[in-house]
C-alpha cells in the first residue's frame, strides 16, 4: 500500500536526521562546556542573585513610600482646599475693605462740602479784594 511505501522511504531519512541532530547537540554541549568557565558562571549567577535581592528590597521600599505618599495626599489636598477657601475669603474681605475706604472718602468729601455750604456767604466785596 501507499502508506507502507511512504513509511519505508521516510524512515531512513528520519533516522539519519535524528543522528545528525544528536551529533550536533552533543557537539554544542561540549563546545559550551569548553567555552564557559564554571567558576565564573557561578560567580556571575551569585552576583545576579544578590542584585536581584537588592532590587526586590528596593521595590518593597518604593511600595511602602508610595503607600505613605498616597496616605498623605488626601489630608494634604483637604488642607489645600481649606487654604484656597481662606484665600478666596480674604480676597473678598480686601475688596470690601477697599469699598469701605472709598465710602469713607466719599463721606469725608460730603462732610467737607456740607461744611462749605453751611458757611455764611462771604460779602461780595471781600471776595474781590482778596483776589
Amino acid at each position: 500500500s501507499r502508506a507502507g511505501c511512504a513509511q519505508r522511504l521516510f524512515m531512513p531519512a528520519l533516522s539519519s536526521l535524528k543522528r545528525d541532530l544528536t551529533d550536533t547537540l552533543q557537539s554544542l554541549a561540549s563546545e559550551i562546556d569548553r567555552s564557559v568557565d564554571v567558576d565564573q558562571f557561578r560567580s556571575v549567577s551569585a552576583g545576579i542573585a544578590r542584585h536581584e535581592e537588592s532590587i526586590e528590597s528596593l521595590c518593597d521600599s518604593l511600595a511602602v513610600f508610595e503607600e505613605t505618599c498616597s496616605a498623605l495626599t488626601t489630608p494634604l489636598s483637604s488642607v489645600a482646599e481649606r487654604i484656597g477657601a481662606k484665600l478666596d475669603e480674604r480676597a473678598k474681605l480686601n475688596e470690601q475693605r477697599e469699598r469701605l475706604r472709598l465710602l469713607q472718602r466719599l463721606a469725608q468729601t460730603l462732610h467737607h462740602l456740607e461744611s462749605l455750604l453751611d458757611r455764611p456767604p462771604a460779602p461780595e466785596g471781600a471776595g474781590a479784594a482778596e483776589a
